[in-house]
């Protein structure tokens, strides 16, 4: 068989041969090693303060005030009630505890015990109804009899030595006639007595009888003998000169809430109990 020719092809692999030359038992190279991560100093570790003392405070600011025993003191106690004793708190007295004290008066806010607004009841301590410090209508026409009844006899004692009272002798009988100066003196007589009793001590005999005293509305205090002159004067002229507003007068109480007369309310007065 003649010699083939040398070519430059590569030689066709063999079935089970590896291009390499390694044949089928070879193992391959091993992949080269990651290189391995570079070798940094190990962290610090952090500078926390020992127990029991503050952090130190940044630049720029006062050191923190220093405890004995490293912490602050407790905060003081807001006021109120203090802490119970022993065992509990206390227990109610005998009969419940007392009651709440009552409203603020009237006075204080409206210059005195009887300044306040008209019908404005007063607060008696102890009690939760209303009492009113007025005196009732009756004790009032009551008092105002029994000084009817003193000025007329003493008026009496008065005109009849100066013949101002005369008898006069009529159909069915007879009767008696006040001469125009025993009118004054009656007058002279029922203001001089109001005048003077209710000027001295707010009272009059027959007001002295039902417990009732006349006094100033504002501040509840004496009126004087100013004022009780004017009173009385008021009153008078009403009953003499105008009949019908004395009877007004007379019954103003009954429908005014401070229980207050027409002569009253001009001398700026009340009638209260005593």
């Amino acid at each position: 068989m003649p010699d083939t020719p040398p070519t430059d092809d590569p030689v066709s692999p063999i079935p089970g041969e590896r291009p390499d030359g390694e044949g089928p038992g070879t193992s391959p190279e091993p992949a080269p090693a990651p290189p391995s991560p570079p070798d940094y100093p190990p962290p610090a570790p952090p500078d926390y303060p020992p127990p029991g003392y503050p952090p130190s405070p940044p630049p720029g600011y006062p050191p923190p005030p220093l405890y004995p025993n490293g912490h602050p003191p407790p905060a003081p106690q807001a006021p109120g009630y203090p802490p119970p004793a022993a065992g509990g708190w206390a227990q109610p007295p005998p009969g419940g505890f007392p009651p709440p004290p009552p409203p603020p008066g009237y006075g204080a806010a409206y210059g005195g015990p009887y300044g306040a607004p008209q019908g404005a009841p007063q607060w008696s301590p102890g009690y939760t109804v209303p009492v009113s410090p007025f005196a009732s209508y009756g004790a009032r026409v009551g008092g105002w009899l029994i000084d009817w009844l003193i000025t007329s006899v003493i008026g009496a004692v008065v005109l009849l030595p100066l013949h101002a009272v005369r008898q006069s002798v009529v159909v069915n009988g007879s009767r008696f006639n006040v001469s125009g100066r025993g009118v004054a003196i009656s007058a002279l007589i029922v203001v001089i007595y109001a005048t003077v009793f209710i000027g001295w001590r707010g009272q009059t005999p027959g007001m002295m009888a039902v417990r009732a005293r006349a006094v100033d509305a504002a501040g509840g205090g004496g009126i004087g003998y100013g004022r009780a002159l004017g009173r009385v004067v008021f009153e008078y002229l009403l009953a003499v000169v105008l009949f019908l507003p004395w009877i007004v007068d007379m019954l103003f109480p009954l429908w005014d809430q401070r229980r207050q007369t027409l002569h009253d309310k001009v001398t700026n007065t009340v009638v209260v109990k005593t």
